[in-house]
């Protein structure tokens, strides 16, 4: 979500760094979820759009729902969990919940 930028990843986004699952750096400065305006939003105006919590996405089946982006026990390349991107999905019970899933309030802003 940020282009081409080549400067430290962990000071955009919340997630994991160091051997999983016994060793956090916690370079971006949290072991856990973040507050979700800790770090400043895309070009979209949008926070968190990677990491910190899986995102709850509309669509699926009664049975599996779709999240996305990935969370605080994933990293940028992938090697342990899943790989923070934009692209990331994966699919879920529907009556499943943990500490590093949460949805995106939003509204339309149009006409302002």
């Amino acid at each position: 979500p940020w282009g081409d930028r080549d400067d430290d990843v962990h000071k955009r986004m919340n997630g994991w760094e160091g051997a999983f699952p016994d060793e956090n750096l916690a370079k971006d400065g949290y072991i856990g979820v973040a507050p979700v305006d800790q770090y400043a939003p895309n070009a979209f105006g949008v926070y968190n759009a990677v990491g910190n919590v899986w995102e709850w996405c509309a669509g699926g089946t009664p049975e599996k729902r779709p999240l996305r982006g990935g969370s605080f026990v994933d990293t940028v390349d992938g090697s342990h969990n899943h790989a923070l991107r934009c692209a990331t999905r994966m699919d879920q019970t529907a009556d499943s919940g943990g500490h590093n899933t949460g949805f995106r309030c939003a509204r339309d802003v149009s006409g302002e």
